[in-house]
């Protein structure tokens, strides 16, 4: 992969939203989670949730593991995830 301006900004979007930020946090405490479990636990739609789960396994940020009928989805990159504690840390001391 070539590592220019547009892929990193392309990966810093994919963890730049809301309820992605809701799912890294969910995968980090709980580790794998089924699609259905993110669903219910972030309170958002299936396909919503299916979509922002694609963008951040595009991004490397998670992976997922079909087992069956089900996938299930995990923290890929610690250090793309550490990018939150970064961020909080800089938030909180301001």
């Amino acid at each position: 992969m070539q590592i220019n301006e547009k892929t990193i900004a392309a990966v810093l979007r994919a963890g730049g939203h809301p309820i992605r930020v809701q799912i890294l946090e969910l995968l980090n405490l709980e580790g794998e989670v089924s699609v259905n479990d993110v669903v219910k636990k972030i309170d958002s739609e299936q396909s919503l949730t299916s979509h922002h789960l694609m963008l951040l396994t595009k991004a490397g940020y998670i992976k997922g593991k079909r087992s069956g009928k089900f996938i299930y989805y995990s923290i890929a990159s610690r250090e793309l995830y550490g990018l939150l504690g970064v961020v909080k840390k800089y938030l909180k001391d301001q």
